[in-house]
Protein backbone atom coordinates (compact mmCIF):
# COMPACT_ATOMS: atom_id res chain seq x y z
CA UNK A 1 0.00 0.00 0.00
CA UNK A 2 1.29 3.22 -0.98
CA UNK A 3 0.23 5.06 2.38
CA UNK A 4 2.70 2.89 4.11
CA UNK A 5 5.68 3.80 1.79
CA UNK A 6 5.05 7.40 1.98
CA UNK A 7 8.49 9.22 3.09
CA UNK A 8 8.05 10.46 7.35
CA UNK A 9 8.97 14.17 5.91
CA UNK A 10 6.19 14.28 3.30
CA UNK A 11 4.13 12.32 5.82
CA UNK A 12 4.38 15.54 7.87
CA UNK A 13 4.33 18.16 5.34
CA UNK A 14 0.89 16.83 3.96
CA UNK A 15 0.02 17.29 7.48
CA UNK A 16 0.93 20.75 7.75
CA UNK A 17 -0.99 21.13 4.52
CA UNK A 18 -4.02 19.51 5.91
CA UNK A 19 -3.32 22.02 9.29
CA UNK A 20 -3.09 25.03 6.97
CA UNK A 21 -5.87 24.24 5.06
CA UNK A 22 -8.34 23.60 8.57
CA UNK A 23 -6.32 27.17 10.03
CA UNK A 24 -7.52 29.18 6.75
CA UNK A 25 -10.83 27.27 6.38
CA UNK A 26 -9.89 26.38 3.06
CA UNK A 27 -11.65 23.94 0.55
CA UNK A 28 -10.40 21.32 -0.93
CA UNK A 29 -10.76 23.02 -4.11
CA UNK A 30 -9.70 26.07 -3.05
CA UNK A 31 -6.24 24.92 -1.30
CA UNK A 32 -5.85 23.43 -4.41
CA UNK A 33 -6.13 26.62 -6.64
CA UNK A 34 -3.55 27.83 -4.53
CA UNK A 35 -0.94 25.10 -4.69
CA UNK A 36 -1.79 24.98 -9.06
CA UNK A 37 -3.24 21.73 -8.90
CA UNK A 38 -6.50 19.97 -9.42
CA UNK A 39 -8.92 18.80 -6.51
CA UNK A 40 -8.23 15.61 -7.12
CA UNK A 41 -4.49 15.93 -6.34
CA UNK A 42 -5.31 17.58 -2.91
CA UNK A 43 -7.87 14.73 -1.91
CA UNK A 44 -5.22 12.32 -3.10
CA UNK A 45 -2.74 13.65 -0.83
CA UNK A 46 -4.75 14.44 2.33
CA UNK A 47 -6.46 10.08 1.44
CA UNK A 48 -2.79 9.22 1.29
CA UNK A 49 -3.34 7.93 -2.00
CA UNK A 50 0.03 9.58 -3.82
CA UNK A 51 2.46 11.73 -2.82
CA UNK A 52 3.49 15.21 -4.01
CA UNK A 53 6.22 15.28 -6.86
CA UNK A 54 9.24 17.49 -6.24
CA UNK A 55 7.41 20.03 -7.98
CA UNK A 56 4.14 19.84 -6.13
CA UNK A 57 6.35 19.49 -2.60
CA UNK A 58 8.40 23.08 -3.50
CA UNK A 59 4.53 24.79 -4.00
CA UNK A 60 3.27 23.38 -0.86
CA UNK A 61 6.53 24.56 1.12
CA UNK A 62 6.48 27.82 -0.21
CA UNK A 63 2.25 28.25 0.60
CA UNK A 64 2.92 27.02 4.31
CA UNK A 65 6.02 29.47 4.36
CA UNK A 66 8.56 26.93 4.78
CA UNK A 67 11.30 28.30 1.92
CA UNK A 68 12.80 31.46 3.22
CA UNK A 69 12.62 34.19 1.11
CA UNK A 70 10.03 33.41 -1.07
CA UNK A 71 5.82 34.62 -0.16
CA UNK A 72 3.40 32.43 -1.80
CA UNK A 73 2.07 34.23 -5.22
CA UNK A 74 -1.31 32.84 -5.01
CA UNK A 75 -4.11 34.66 -4.69
CA UNK A 76 -6.66 34.53 -1.31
Amino acid sequence: MLQDAIMPKQRDLIEQLRAYRLEHKLSQQALAKQVGVAYSTVNRWLNRHIEPSEMQEYQIKKLLGLIKGLKPNAKR
